[in-house]
């Protein structure tokens, strides 16, 4: 008979929108784990493709009934009570979708509410781990006291061998470009190198110790989508703690593609959606950590965006990079 490995004091935290393919697989990889997580939470943004059935049944053909906990829509966010045990399965169905900071946030607190665990690992949901992944960034966190939030080495799932992200990526603030860590090579060469540098972890996978939420605070909920990351890494350095690459934590991610596989309509609705988001927040958050550019970040993203809009014929999009713009003046309006 094999011998249990003993569950980690780790709390994974995934957030599933309209996804819940991409999510049971990102699951099936997690019970694979050489060390297991200690519970595994998923947070429901109100999807409207069957996600919440689908995803119950994964957790009830691997858990026993007394080892989940559901909230339903009716408590929602509010669902943050200290339970009475340990479950290893923990579902948040969203009443709407609050978006990823909103939406995962209350898996989050419910998690620090517990006072249970050593570490949260926040994953996207259009990924799978490597068996060791686990285990190499706890390995990491007990040998780097100094260290406060770890990001993994993440590749393609299509192409497993080439590196998407190395940890983290660099952000270059005057003309709100990002830039993956070792983006394109591969995962060898990745492996090897010593020269590599990044501003913020890569959100596909966060691995933050517990303490560090306790003293910056959760995901900013002003960022709908994108920069959240960013956003609450700066907080964590200038809190003290520092961030780092785990190299032999492999993650393998589908991208931002997953939230495109659909008819052509609902792509366009999303790619909308993307468009919005992406452009509000990246005029918040220069508002917000680098205020001396935001007149330059004005001009220069929304011309280089039209520009890029009219080369690739994706007219339909304007109308969304022109409402993040006036939202943004009517909020901007609001806190002066």
């Amino acid at each position: 008979m094999q011998k249990r490995v003993p569950a980690s004091r780790t709390c994974v935290i995934v957030l599933n929108w309209n996804g819940w393919r991409h999510t049971l697989d990102c699951l099936d990889s997690l019970a694979e784990l050489s060390i297991p997580p200690r519970t595994i939470i998923v947070c429901d943004n109100h999807s409207e493709d069957r996600s919440s059935q689908q995803i119950l049944e994964w957790a009830k053909s691997r858990h026993e009934a007394t080892s989940l906990a559901i909230f339903p829509a009716s408590k929602g966010a509010e669902a943050s009570h200290i339970t009475h045990h340990v479950p290893r399965f923990v579902f948040f169905q969203h009443q709407k979708n609050y978006g990823f900071s909103g939406g995962i946030n209350p898996g989050i607190k419910w998690a620090m509410d517990q006072g249970a665990y050593e570490f949260l690992w926040l994953l996207n949901n259009d990924t799978v781990v490597e068996t060791q992944t686990h285990s190499a960034l706890l390995e990491s966190a007990h040998t780097n006291p100094e260290v406060g939030i770890w990001g993994s080495t993440i590749c393609w799932q299509n192409n497993p061998e080439q590196v998407q992200c190395a940890g983290g990526c660099r952000y270059f603030p005057l003309t709100s470009i990002y830039r993956p860590t070792l983006e394109g090579l591969s995962r060898v060469a990745a492996q090897r190198t010593n020269r590599y540098r990044f501003d913020y972890i890569f959100g596909a996978s966060l691995f933050i110790r517990s303490e560090v939420l306790s003293r910056v605070g959760y995901l900013n909920e002003a960022y709908f989508l994108f920069y959240e990351e960013y956003d609450f890494c700066r907080r964590a350095q200038k809190a003290g703690y520092q961030i780092e690459w785990c190299r032999k934590s492999v993650v393998l991610h589908h991208g931002s593609a997953s939230s495109l596989d659909c008819g052509d309509s609902t792509r366009k609705d999303r790619l909308q959606i993307i468009t919005y988001h992406e452009n509000l927040s990246t005029l918040f958050f220069t508002k917000q950590h680098f205020p001396h550019y935001l007149l330059f970040v004005l001009l220069f993203r929304f011309w280089g965006k039209t520009f890029y809009l009219v080369k690739r014929r994706q007219f339909f999009l304007f109308p969304a990079l022109v409402r993040a713009y006036l939202d943004f003046f009517k909020k901007f309006k609001k806190t002066v």
